[in-house]
């Protein structure tokens, strides 16, 4: 996979590229591409907007800076579970105690 082939994927205008690739499999990777962009939304955790979101945010803007098209339209950040004080995720075992709390 060359350079060439990665934007023959990601870019409409790119032109077809030199490669051993026969020209349908490019074309359904295109089309796979294109079927899941530009991503309707993303839900992460609040922690991640201001380092993983935002850079995600310029990646893509930096990335298809020709194609809005292709930005994400939406983010969404999500609060954390609390359980005695504490976030969901850094209590060990929380599955067997979310069951016994329910």
């Amino acid at each position: 996979m060359t350079d060439e082939v990665w934007d023959y994927v990601y870019f409409k205008d790119a032109p077809l590229p030199g490669t051993s690739i026969p020209k349908e499999k490019l074309d359904v990777m295109r089309k796979e591409f294109q079927y899941w962009y530009p991503i309707d939304i993303r839900s992460s955790g609040k922690d991640l907007v201001q380092n993983h979101l935002t850079y995600w945010l310029y990646n893509h803007t930096a990335v298809w800076q020709n194609e809005p098209d292709k930005w994400p339209r939406s983010v969404r950040a999500n609060g954390h579970l609390l359980m005695d004080g504490e976030k969901m995720s850094k209590i060990p075992g929380k599955h067997h105690i979310t069951q016994r709390r329910m």
